[in-house]
């Protein structure tokens, strides 16, 4: 399929595409590294600015609006102290689970090497307690 576009139009396309590439090429260079990895949060939807704004207003605006707009929530949510509030109390019963399942994995004789572990959370430390005892 032969397409062809004027040097306008190629000129449009690369300023639609560039922030998706840019985007997409930058996600592909942090997943090399897993702890950098991100994970989605959450998402916005013309549905949800029809509960504050006329669906009249917000069918005015495009896709590029709408991923400005997420945009704009996300930068605003991660530099918000709530963010890290919000991510902590999530994270903690998962990381609690995890500690748990690591110590209970530790080979009882291999306890003691771990007890001074710094990493581990009061409940883990009282978790190894208790297994030394028994």
């Amino acid at each position: 399929m032969n397409v062809d576009l004027t040097k306008q139009e190629i000129e449009e396309l690369i300023k639609q595409l560039g922030d998706h590439y840019l985007n997409s090429k930058l996600r592909r260079v942090l997943e090399e590294d897993p702890a950098k990895k991100s994970y989605p949060i959450t998402s916005v939807a013309k549905a949800d600015l029809e509960e504050k704004f006329h669906p009249t207003l917000v069918a005015l605006l495009d896709n590029n609006d709408m991923d400005c707009i997420a945009d704009q929530m996300a930068e605003s949510y991660c530099e918000s102290q709530q963010f890290w509030l919000d991510m902590e109390n999530c994270a903690e019963s998962f990381i609690g689970e995890k500690e748990k399942q690591f110590i209970n994995n530790i080979p009882r004789h291999e306890l003691p090497l771990h007890i001074d572990n710094d990493w581990f959370t009061e409940e883990g430390k009282a978790l190894i307690e208790k297994r030394l005892k028994e």
